[in-house]
C-alpha cells in the first residue's frame, strides 16, 4: 500500500507520530497561511536545545 501510495503521488503516514506531525503542518498551515519543511532531525534538535520550533 506504501508503494502504491507514493506512486501516486498521496502522502501516507505509517506511524502515529508521523500523522500527529502531518496534522500539525496542516494546523500551522491554516493558522499561519504559510509553513516551512524541516527535517525530524532538525526538528528533534530544535526541541532538545529548547529553542522554539519556528513555523
Amino acid at each position: 500500500m506504501r508503494s502504491k501510495s507514493i506512486a501516486a503521488g498521496i502522502p501516507i503516514t505509517t506511524t502515529i507520530a508521523g500523522a500527529e506531525a502531518a496534522v500539525d503542518g496542516i494546523r500551522d498551515q491554516i493558522e499561519f497561511g504559510r509553513f516551512e519543511v524541516s527535517c525530524l532531525q532538525e526538528y528533534h534538535r530544535h526541541i532538545h536545545q529548547g529553542g522554539q520550533v519556528l513555523h
